[in-house]
């Protein structure tokens, strides 16, 4: 996605979406807008080359993270390997010429060597709002989008491409040449550049909502995905408590399980001087209702003075 910022009254600010392909096409042909952001660097750059933005006034505003979501709790609990199921008819991605998260989205499925199941079942979005909506209505099973769209999303299930897969999605901002001298544009573009706006979606902070505790206090921190654990230890936590695996499911297969969870799956591992444990939980998951080797669990822990 990105989004053009058009002319403003004092410092309010109106925004028109779309994909970046599109929006690029319509300031080429002279849309009324005063900044442009998009989510590549390329069409920023096209418009600093074809005179259409102010020289120099490019900046790297956000780096995009790619996730797949689907509606249906629980399909992707247990990584991609569902989209290549019966259970799948349909997986929306962006159109890849125009959407730079749809462009990414066929690199990631390639270095998954899942491009020969998957390319009869893709659809295309052409925009990745539009390609979201797919997966929501139930119109594709699942979808390739930004994790920034599922900011506050509870439903459903999501699983977070490990960002190896895919080229960086580097997304820039350009003052557009009918913004010059707008005061609203360049405040605006002040704003995105601040250390406020660079917060913006970096997750929870666990260092700092663990400053100033207690130093003889331990820190027992609950948080879904094991994968985190290593940069959650080296905030401050004593204790990981995660589930999201299953356990894998099967033993044996849960080494593909462990490729996308930073090695854990089940069970105690130690890190460094801190600690996790992944719960196998209690039910099955929907997409591969079947249990070998890993058994439902519920988990009893009891703390003592050391």
């Amino acid at each position: 996605m990105g989004a053009a910022f058009e002319t403003a009254t004092g410092h309010e600010v109106t925004f028109a979406f779309g994909s970046t392909g599109q929006l690029f096409t319509q300031i080429s042909q002279g849309a009324p807008f005063d900044m442009f952001l998009a989510a590549d660097q390329q069409r920023p750059g096209r418009a600093e080359d074809e005179g259409l933005a102010v020289p120099g006034s490019r900046f790297t505003y956000a780096t995009g993270k790619l996730a797949l979501w689907s509606a249906t709790p629980g399909l992707l609990d247990a990584g991609p390997g569902v989209l290549a199921t019966q259970a799948v008819a349909h997986v929306a991605i962006a159109n890849p010429v125009t959407a730079p998260y749809g462009a990414a989205a066929l690199e990631a499925i390639a270095a998954l060597g899942m491009t020969e199941a998957l390319a009869p079942k893709l659809v295309e979005g052409q925009s990745i709002s539009q390609t979201y909506q797919f997966a929501v209505t139930g119109n594709a099973a699942a979808a390739f989008v930004a994790l920034a769209q599922l900011a506050g999303q509870e439903d459903g299930s999501v699983w977070t491409l490990p960002e190896e897969l895919y080229a960086p999605i580097r997304q820039d901002a350009v003052l557009l040449a009918r913004g010059a001298g707008n005061a609203a544009a360049e405040a605006f573009a002040a704003f995105l550049r601040g250390p406020e706006a660079q917060a913006i979606g970096q997750g929870p902070d666990v260092a700092a909502a663990l400053r100033g505790a207690p130093g003889h206090a331990p820190v027992i921190l609950m948080d879904h995905r094991p994968g985190n654990a290593r940069a959650n230890a080296a905030a401050g936590a004593d204790l990981q408590l995660s589930g999201h695996t299953h356990g894998g499911m099967v033993r044996g297969l849960d080494r593909i399980v462990a490729r996308f969870n930073d090695g854990f799956v089940s069970g105690h591992y130690r890190i460094g001087e801190s600690q996790l444990y992944v719960n196998n939980g209690t039910a099955l998951w929907i997409g591969f209702a079947l249990r070998l080797g890993r058994p439902a669990e519920l988990t009893v822990l009891t703390l003592r003075p050391a």
